[in-house]
């Protein structure tokens, strides 16, 4: 999304061949998707969830093939949601919260169909999800400072955020610790789960909300 224009346009930078600029995909989505999320289902497909076109929530899904740049059809979602979140959780997809079912969680399942999901505590919508130790968590949100946590087969709230709630951030894995980034702010913030506690990265150059955040091996 620029403004007020919504995009149903990908575009990729191929890190590999030292490139110096991004590519335009020739393929396109089905629908144009701002506060959508993707999730990889494997090494070869990320799968494009939900979202906002312009005038409603969506519940279709897409996938794209990152190796020919080609976009197949995917299984829509149960319920239509943006401002969520999605991760890759023991071979499936858990996708999260957001408008209009903000505790509302749905699965992926292999065999290849959306089911319910255990829901969230709390509402939760623009925040950062990851799974760090097989566990996932979900950290922030709009008017929420909270961070939860699914070991298996409950939503608990662990702890709560440093004075910052994080609203439009980003979440990863790291070592073994959450690292939750942004959100109106250049912070980031280090949660522990061995120790319950929280550290300080520092600052990125810029306040970032609605973003993407990723970790490289």
């Amino acid at each position: 999304r620029d403004g007020m224009k919504y995009f149903d346009t990908c575009e990729f930078l191929d890190v590999g061949e030292d490139q110096s600029q991004w590519t335009l995909l020739e393929a396109k989505m089905t629908s144009p998707r701002s506060s959508t999320c993707a999730v990889l289902l494997d090494h070869t497909t990320a799968v494009i969830c939900g979202g906002f076109d312009g005038s409603k929530a969506l519940a279709s899904c897409e996938s794209l093939d990152l190796t020919t740049h080609t976009f197949s059809p995917f299984p829509d979602l149960l319920e239509h949601r943006h401002a969520h979140a999605g991760v890759h959780y023991n071979g499936t997809i858990v996708v999260l919260g957001g408008y209009f079912y903000k505790k509302a969680c749905e699965q992926f399942d292999p065999a290849g169909k959306w089911t319910p999901f255990a829901p969230l505590n709390q509402d939760r919508l623009w925040f950062g999800a990851a799974v760090v130790e097989g566990k996932i968590y979900v950290a922030g949100g709009y008017e929420i400072d909270s961070v939860e946590v699914y070991d298996g087969s409950v939503w608990s709230v662990v702890t709560q955020l440093s004075g910052r709630s994080h609203y439009g951030g980003a979440a990863v894995a790291l070592g073994g610790k959450l690292v939750v980034l942004g959100g109106y702010n250049a912070e980031i913030d280090v949660f522990d789960p061995a120790t319950n506690s929280w550290s300080l990265l520092p600052k990125m150059i810029q306040a970032r909300r609605e973003f993407l955040a990723v970790v490289s091996f």
